[in-house]
């Protein structure tokens, strides 16, 4: 099973779409897509979003699911370990090292 390392542009995290997340940093999600990885990081993170506000975060569901927002590469896998479950996601350890360790948030 793949890991997607999705990474929010820094340029972009002002932008109004991320009122909608909880997390807007780093994350690896086990999928068996980018999409899908995309999606789960959306449910995950997604925050609900009040009346007002909800037209600023503009036409998308969650800022995970758009390719100008957050770049995903999927991530080499050693064939001898076993895969985490579908849906896991790694969250950077510590919020101010996001090149740091990753522990698992917790799976979708």
């Amino acid at each position: 099973m793949p890991i997607y390392h999705l990474v929010p542009v820094a340029s972009l995290l002002r932008d109004r779409a991320w009122i909608a997340s909880a997390h807007q940093g780093p994350c690896c999600v086990c999928a068996p897509s980018e999409a899908l990885a995309r999606r789960f990081a959306g449910e995950a993170f997604r925050v609900p979003v009040p009346g007002a506000a909800r037209q600023a975060a503009v036409a998308a569901a969650t800022p995970w699911s758009e390719r100008r927002l957050v770049g995903a590469r999927e991530l080499a896998s050693p064939e001898d370990v076993e895969p985490p479950p579908l849906g896991t996601i790694f969250v950077p350890a510590d919020p101010d090292r996001p090149d740091g360790a990753f522990v698992a948030l917790g799976r979708l």
